[in-house]
């Protein structure tokens, strides 16, 4: 458990530090040609993946880790940027407006309440999957062995 917390606390504060370089570093607003291509972030037991194409549509496909299956949503949408605003409509009409900074291959988006931190790679499954994967090797970390469960008991 104490591996798990210092694993959260070191993420956090990687995120804390990045946001803040980001939002420093990009003052002028993002640019159009940095924001097409794929991305993806993680958060609790989902895996996202983002595909911003240069037309102004794109998809986010999630996959969620439940019940020992990943299941799979995928969901089209349009978007727009003006200087660091970015603006996402879903084809269920939702409507999301972030604070986008990008530097390098590293996205963050805030909306005030929520901050996502995202990273560039080149669409291939393969990613998703090792990312998938690693989630369910960190499950399985944080379960107790036969020892520790006996030794409880005494």
């Amino acid at each position: 458990m104490k591996k798990i917390n210092l694993r959260l606390l070191i993420n956090l504060w990687a995120v804390f530090c990045l946001c803040l370089f980001v939002s420093c570093h990009n003052e002028e607003g993002t640019s159009q040609e940095g924001l097409p291509g794929y991305w993806y972030g993680t958060y609790d037991n989902q895996v996202y993946s983002l595909l911003f194409s240069k037309d102004g549509t794109g998809q986010i496909t999630c996959h969620t880790y439940s019940n020992g299956q990943w299941d799979r949503e995928v969901s089209f949408l349009q978007y727009t940027l003006s200087g660091n605003l970015l603006t996402v409509k879903s084809t269920e009409s939702e409507i999301w407006t972030f604070i986008i900074g990008i530097s390098g291959n590293s996205m963050s988006l805030t909306d005030g309440d929520f901050i996502a931190m995202l990273t560039r790679y080149n669409g291939s499954e393969k990613k998703i999957n090792d990312l998938k994967q690693e989630y369910e090797d960190n499950l399985e970390d944080s379960l107790p062995n036969d020892n520790e469960v006996e030794d409880s008991w005494g």
